[in-house]
């Protein structure tokens, strides 16, 4: 790296600190006095943790919100951007617009680690090498919030061992019709649109939303100019959502909804020169749900949920005339009962049953004289498995004194390939009031089964099954404490975790035989670390946050651990200059740490930033302009695989 290079970053970051000091300062002189008469925002709710709506100021879990007044202010597209910000938490991808392979790690934990939920209902790829939750390009605009859980969280069963993401959608709370309509352009072809209908009428409340999203984009492969890989890689996306809930009667809902992406992309793979590879994604979650609340005067909450999500990805090789598809459907039935015992005591008790069937397709030969591909017609299913999986589980929440909230959670799985399992976790948060510093932790054992992949898939001359691996476990715990000063102006906080993973699956390739296989690997993986925040809202107009994140990794064989910075820093300030003004300002940035891409390739660090200038013209119109890449970075995520450099985007929104 020049040195030139590296002082622009420097600069950049610091610019980006002392624009935040400097903004704070100006925010400290004029709020000496509290604005008098502001209303106190009511503690969000999270169904993640407990599978019941449970106020973040009663777990002690690590818990990260990101909220609509956030999302709203950055104008960021996809829940990615706003999540890269979230300390411990790192994205990997390949390319601009990594649709099928985007994953999400949450300290230091791999991608397939990290459980990924729309409104509650697991959104899971079960066809892919591993199973685990699609992540890659959803949009924001249908978006309320999105609850972060870190640690193994044994209610969200299988895959829940190092995290759970939530993303909920928006919901209608007065009756009326509302809708919003939008409209983005800007650099590399870029042109998103988005509309949506939601209210209530009467006894029903409902939301409809779609968008569209094109890009003529650039290379996915960092190919030389002129080359065969070099020319642009364009990205379309249609989404469609809806859900729609009927108040039967004071107690009972009944709701139904869904949705739909279809993607399409042309996607360089990174094994053969090839022009005009192409890659189909099409993504399809629904749900049913009855629920009953406020049962036997206010003692009984329960509801019947079932949802189905299926997968559906479909490649082409141009040079090779290969083909493949990739099909994975996962559905759930879940009861579940809560009895509220009494003001300080709730005991949730359920019932999941689950079942994930993958099946592959692939169109080819493989000829071992030449070692090459061939195009072959007809079947080429390789691979058609199911698994099926039922689970009890039981959580408890107490508050047996004031300001100590105790939340105990246990699960019994019976798998069909592995038997049994037990998980459990609990955590502890204790407010001492006086001071306004809050205590909290957690500790959890997590479980992952292996997928059908990585049981089953075998290719002619390339992979061989292995059908006697045995389910991953983790153990995780942590400690925190928070504290509030300036009146809860301010709010910084500190968390150590610790993460073991035991029986860790891996592929390990024999350059001798040329053949790989997914194999346990012998040992424990130690992750530790610590996370830090310091949150400060001087004013009603202006918000300020900086993190930290330090994580260490240590494999079973004392090697590198692959795409885990040890450092990370974000920070984000949203400022309105006048109160009530229309003018609205959004800057953030995450520093990201060097990362070993392999044993022998280190991956330099790099600072990314975003600016986001906005003017609402009314309460129903606005517009924005925003820059992503700021300091026009030329940065790595994936060897071999291109990124973006300084974009410029102009938007326009109307609501009503």
């Amino acid at each position: 790296m020049s040195g030139k290079k590296r002082a622009m970053r420097v600069l950049g970051a610091a610019v980006l600190l002392a624009g935040f000091a400097g903004l704070a300062q100006e925010a400290t002189d004029a709020a000496a006095v509290p604005v008098a008469g502001a209303e106190q925002e009511l503690a969000p709710v999270v169904v993640t943790a407990t599978r019941t709506e449970t106020p973040v100021t009663r777990l002690g879990q690590s818990v990260e919100l990101i909220g609509a007044e956030q999302i709203r202010a950055s104008r960021l597209p996809y829940v990615t951007d706003v999540l890269q910000e979230v300390p411990g938490l790192d994205i990997k991808s390949s390319g601009t617009r990594d649709s099928s392979t985007t994953n999400l790690r949450i300290r230091g934990m791999e991608g397939y680690h990290s459980k990924i939920l729309i409104d509650g209902v697991p959104y899971i790829d079960c066809a892919g090498t591993q199973a685990q939750g699609m992540l890659g390009n959803i949009a924001l605009n249908q978006i309320d919030h999105i609850e972060v859980v870190k640690g193994a969280t044994s209610l969200q069963g299988s895959m829940a061992m190092g995290g759970v993401v939530n993303i909920v959608t928006r919901r209608a709370e007065d009756d009326g019709l509302h809708g919003s309509v939008g409209v983005e352009g800007g650099s590399h072809g870029r042109i998103n649109s988005n509309a949506s209908l939601y209210g209530k009428n009467g006894v029903v409340d409902y939301l409809f939303g779609l968008g569209r999203e094109r890009e003529r984009g650039i290379s996915n492969m960092d190919a030389k100019r002129g080359t065969v890989n070099a020319d642009d890689d364009p990205y379309r996306a249609q989404n469609y959502n809806g859900r729609i809930g009927i108040q039967l009667d004071e107690n009972w809902r009944a709701e139904v909804g869904g949705l739909f992406q279809d993607i399409d992309e042309e996607y360089d793979n990174s094994w053969t020169p090839a022009r005009g590879d192409a890659t189909w994604i099409r993504r399809t979650m629904g749900h049913a749900r009855l629920a009953g609340s406020e049962l036997f005067d206010g003692k009984l909450d329960t509801q019947l949920r079932y949802s189905w999500t299926r997968a559906d990805r479909y490649s082409y090789s141009a040079p090779q005339d290969n083909t493949y598809r990739y099909t994975g459907d996962a559905r759930e039935l879940n009861w579940q009962g809560t009895l509220h015992i009494n003001e300080r005591n709730d005991l949730t008790a359920g019932v999941n049953y689950s079942t994930e069937h993958a099946r592959n397709y692939e169109f080819y030969a493989f000829d071992m004289n030449t070692f090459q591909m061939a195009p072959v017609t007809g079947s080429g299913k390789t691979l058609d498995r199911h698994h099926r999986t039922t689970a009890y589980y039981l959580s408890y929440q107490t508050e047996p004194v004031d300001n100590l909230f105790i939340n105990l959670n246990t699960q019994f799985l019976e798998h069909s390939a592995f038997g049994d399992e037990w998980t459990a976790d609990g955590a502890v948060r204790y407010l001492i009031e006086p001071t306004g510093t809050t205590l909290k932790t957690s500790m959890g054992k997590g479980y992952r089964s292996p997928s059908v992949y990585e049981l089953y898939g075998a290719l002619p001359g390339m992979q061989l099954s292995n059908p006697d691996l045995e389910p991953e476990t983790s153990r995780t715990w942590d400690l925190g404490i928070e504290q509030d000063l300036l009146d809860k102006a301010v709010t910084v906080g500190t968390t150590y975790f610790e993460n073991r993973v035991d029986d860790f699956i891996d592929y390990i390739y024999d350059p001798n035989t040329w053949l790989g296989q997914y194999q346990q690997i012998d040992g424990t993986r130690r992750i530790r670390g610590f996370e830090s925040f310091v949150a400060w809202r001087p004013l009603d107009v202006l918000s300020l946050r900086l993190t930290h994140t330090y994580q260490r990794v240590r494999t079973e064989k004392g090697g590198k651990a692959l795409y885990t910075p040890k450092q990370k820093l974000s920070a984000d300030a949203t400022w309105r200059p006048l109160a009530d003004g229309p003018i609205g300002v959004n800057l953030g940035g995450v520093y990201v740490g060097s990362r070993w891409a392999s044993e022998t390739m280190k991956l330099d660090d790099y600072v990314l930033m975003h600016a986001t200038l906005s003017y609402d013209f009314s309460s129903a119109l606005s517009a924005y302009v925003r820059v992503d890449n700021l300091l026009n970075e030329n940065y790595t995520v994936t060897p071999d695989y291109k990124t973006y450099g300084r974009c410029y985007y102009v938007g326009v929104n109307y609501s009503f």
